[in-house]
């Protein structure tokens, strides 16, 4: 009210209040510009806000996929041509990607994938997760419907295993720094906590539970090997490298981590005998030297620090296409992944530890 007692005014009470509203609508429209722009994004280079802006995050994009993905008379998910499935892939959140990488070529082939999938629980028969028989009983549900379904031959298994021993990567990078260290296995079902040891002992007897009910109804089962684990948000972490002026190649993890972290992982995988069973290795691929790739030619591999991307999983597939489609010849990239793909050796695909 100062301008009002004054004994020289700066002007009269209307231009006062004019100059108020003015100014007000301005900052109000400059906001609305910037919160419309999400932050002024012009102002970054153009890859720089494509890697911020979840482009990579396979979970949405999927959710409008109408290149090969439809739904069952129940809500089940497919990839590929319209026709029952001979591939299944079963696993926790990581299998949708390698779900939607197969259904590519599957369509190809004018076939189809099926999609067995729950956030959180690992493809691990007889054993709970956290607190309750929730996530055990829609696995049963799951792994019940892929014996019962006679034209699946083929079932992929996949799962991000580390966590159901150790949980969170609490002390590798800073994504999932404060969560919990607590392994996702809580212990039998319908029997006691399961701490220590004991946790490594259910992990090798839920995936040998897992794998013999599959065998059992003859269906051949392929298991993926554990997905390096990076400990940043990838894209993110690549947009700010690359608004530095920094080389994005450097972005690496180093692989001594994965072996440390995966050693009772890979020793129970290692130690399945039965012949059904053919394994992947996504190591052979994403793992170089002494350092884990998480990008090639400025295209995550990944949608956040353990999700592979669709191209991290198009990126894999060299590995699945002599065990499924071993007459297939065409190697044109998928219509997600990178065109520098490297040829893998056959002998690689069916390595046996």
């Amino acid at each position: 009210e100062q301008p009002f007692r004054s004994k020289q005014p700066i002007g009269s009470r209307r231009q006062v209040f004019s100059l108020s509203l003015t100014t007000l609508t301005m900052f109000a429209i400059a906001g609305s510009y910037i919160h419309i722009s999400n932050g002024v994004t012009q102002r970054f280079p153009e890859q720089v806000v494509r890697l911020d802006s979840g482009d990579y995050d396979h979970r949405s994009l999927m959710k409008n996929d109408k290149l090969c993905k439809w739904h069952g008379e129940n809500g089940e998910t497919f990839y590929g041509e319209k026709v029952a499935p001979r591939i299944a892939v079963s696993g926790d959140s990581h299998a949708t990607a390698f779900g939607r990488a197969l259904g590519e070529i599957a369509h190809r082939h004018h076939e189809s994938v099926q999609l067995f999938s729950q956030s959180g629980v690992a493809p691990l028969a007889g054993l709970r997760f956290g607190s309750s028989n929730e996530g055990h009983e829609r696995l049963e549900a799951m792994l019940a419907q892929i014996v019962e379904q006679k034209t699946i031959q083929d079932v992929v298994v996949v799962g991000r295993w580390a966590s159901t021993l150790h949980g969170h990567c609490t002390d590798f990078g800073t994504f999932e720094r404060g969560r919990s260290d607590t392994p996702t296995i809580s212990g039998l079902i319908d029997g006691k906590s399961a701490t220590g040891d004991e946790v490594i002992e259910l992990f090798s007897a839920g995936i040998n539970k897992t794998i013999n009910r599959l065998t059992d109804a003859d269906k051949r089962v392929v298991i993926v090997y554990p997905v390096p684990e990076v400990g940043y948000h990838v894209p993110r972490t690549l947009a700010r490298v690359m608004n530095r002026g920094d080389d994005i190649t450097q972005f690496t993890r180093p692989a001594e981590y994965y072996f440390r972290r995966q050693q009772y992982v890979l020793h129970a995988l290692d130690s399945l005998i039965d012949t059904k069973v053919i394994r992947v290795f996504p190591d052979k691929i994403l793992i170089r030297g002494d350092e884990a790739i998480v990008q090639e030619n400025g295209i995550p591999l990944y949608c956040d620090d353990d999700h592979l991307s669709l191209a991290g999983a198009s990126k894999l597939m060299p590995l699945f296409k002599p065990i499924l489609w071993p007459s297939d010849q065409d190697d044109s990239p998928l219509s997600v992944a990178d065109s520098q793909s490297r040829e893998i050796d056959d002998a690689e695909v069916h390595r046996f530890r």
